[in-house]
């Protein structure tokens, strides 16, 4: 009963939130990503509603667009389109095609971001009164830490997603830093038709995840799916696949994360690839964390609580106070001692525990674990088997086997015979040669790793050996 009373509380927050305006909607949205500081109730309802807002008049944003460019759009645009493709709260969105004038081939498909107008002195005056209404829900509480600071890192993120020269630097770096990906397209910033308030980029052609929702359809077990839900099914599946590497490799290799990753900002190509779009805000993670959280994924697929608490702690989210038996218990207890199926779920424990034991999750972390949590709300749509960390964790190996420095601890305590297996699913069922390359090359560094502990190193190839003599077993079982 209190939770459904909560329940309908939060859903009327979300409804003022959404009538007080587009500032404040993008605030919401925002917090709805710190589940540390509001709890995870509150932010999934913040977080449950898209970034829309009414569009503002073509004519004021084709007069920004000359005003910003310095000529009239008939001499920069081929053609432009009369009606905005999206609206948020900061802009919205243009498609257009270039004229060879503009030093790009004529009929170059572009999509043109234009400013709000007065976003800048809205989001000024709605950070102030923000600052104040969380001062006197600090008063009131008896609250002691400065809940100002919420808004202030709030309005930090605002300010710079408001400068789309920014925004056309962090595609730049983005592109940059993970070139290496041939599934990823990063649409490319044109910098001469790029100012504060407008921004044009390559268009992208293909399908967000809603679209492709709608022409999948759900048969029941048995029937056969018509051809094109079947191909729906096909193409979501492979957006999360390459969705879940292309998050495991900004976490773990390139340090270099994408800060908004809804389902909105993702697009299934027309050739097959997924896109990233909006980038007003990029989170780095530096190295000594990326450590950690590989090793903290590895314990997560394993359920191993003990050895995540310690990488909490070398993560820095816990006080020196907190009693790691008491919080070891406490995942034990939430999470069960096996491996776990549901990273939505881990979500929630994390805003839980992070409440009760009083630690912080960092940006990044909140990012990669929602950025996972929504490629899983995605695959199970369509595979209600899906395991999030099934996929993840070859991908962390495949990164690991890059790495220059091979953490021969963590592979002595938690190379299992069930993680072995979970390489030899990536062998049968994706067969792809270069993955298969790189996972072959990370077992022949773990036995060098290990020569100078003869006896690490041969429980980690009875393990293996083991591991695949079952395997080899079950597939010649009758």
């Amino acid at each position: 009963m209190f939770r459904s009373d909560r329940s309908k509380q939060y859903a009327a927050y979300r409804e003022i939130v959404e009538r007080l305006g587009p500032a404040f909607m993008k605030i919401a949205q925002t917090l709805s990503t710190r589940p540390d500081l509001i709890g995870e109730d509150l932010a999934s309802e913040l977080g449950s509603f898209q970034d829309r807002a009414r569009p503002f008049s073509n004519r004021l944003a084709f007069e920004i667009m000359e005003e910003e460019l310095g000529r009239p759009i008939q001499e920069v645009f081929q053609d432009i389109d009369e009606n905005p493709v999206a609206a948020a709260s900061l802009g919205q969105v243009y498609r257009a095609q270039l004229f060879p004038s503009s030093g790009h081939s004529s009929g170059k498909a572009v999509a043109v971001k234009v400013q709000r107008p007065g976003a800048l002195e809205k989001i000024a005056v709605d950070i102030y009164i923000l600052r104040g209404v969380l001062q006197a829900v600090k008063i009131m509480t008896g609250m002691t830490r400065d809940l100002r600071l919420i808004a202030d890192e709030v309005g930090s993120g605002l300010y710079g997603e408001l400068d789309y020269r920014i925004e056309a630097e962090n595609a730049q770096a983005f592109a940059a830093a993970h070139q290496g990906l041939g599934y990823l397209v990063v649409p490319e910033p044109l910098p001469g038709l790029t100012t504060e308030r407008v921004l044009t980029m390559e268009w992208v052609d293909g399908s967000s995840p809603a679209n492709l929702f709608l022409d999948f359809v759900d048969d029941e077990e048995g029937a056969a799916k018509n051809p094109a839900a079947a191909e729906a099914e096909l193409k979501l599946k492979k957006l999360v696949n390459m969705g879940v590497a292309c998050s495991l490799n900004q976490l773990l290799k390139t340090g270099v994360m994408h800060a908004d990753p809804h389902p909105g900002n993702l697009i299934y190509t027309d050739g097959g690839k997924l896109a990233y779009v909006d980038f007003g805000l990029l989170t780095r993670v530096e190295p000594r964390h990326r450590q950690g959280m590989l090793s903290s994924i590895l314990h997560m697929s394993n359920g191993d609580w003990r050895g995540f608490v310690d990488d909490l702690d070398q993560l820095e989210l816990l006080k020196p106070t907190v009693r790691k038996e008491d919080l070891e218990r406490d995942f034990d207890e939430m999470m069960g001692k096996s491996t776990f199926k549901n990273f939505s779920k881990l979500l929630k424990v994390m805003a839980k525990l992070g409440v009760k034991y009083k630690f912080t999750l960092p940006p990044f972390y909140v990012l990669v674990v929602r950025s996972l949590a929504t490629l899983e709300g995605i695959a199970l749509q369509v595979d209600s088997e899906f395991k999030i960390v099934s996929a993840a964790v070859p991908q962390a190996l495949v990164v690991l086997s890059e790495s220059e420095a091979l953490p021969t601890e963590l592979f002595q305590s938690y190379l299992t015979g069930e993680m072995i297996s979970k390489v030899l699913d990536v062998f049968e069922e994706r067969r792809e040669p270069r993955t298969n390359r790189k996972l072959f090359g990370l077992f022949r560094r773990v036995s060098r790793a290990l020569l100078t502990k003869p006896a690490a190193l041969l429980r980690f190839w009875c393990i293996a050996l083991k591991t695949v003599v079952r395997r080899l077993l079950t597939n010649v079982a009758p």
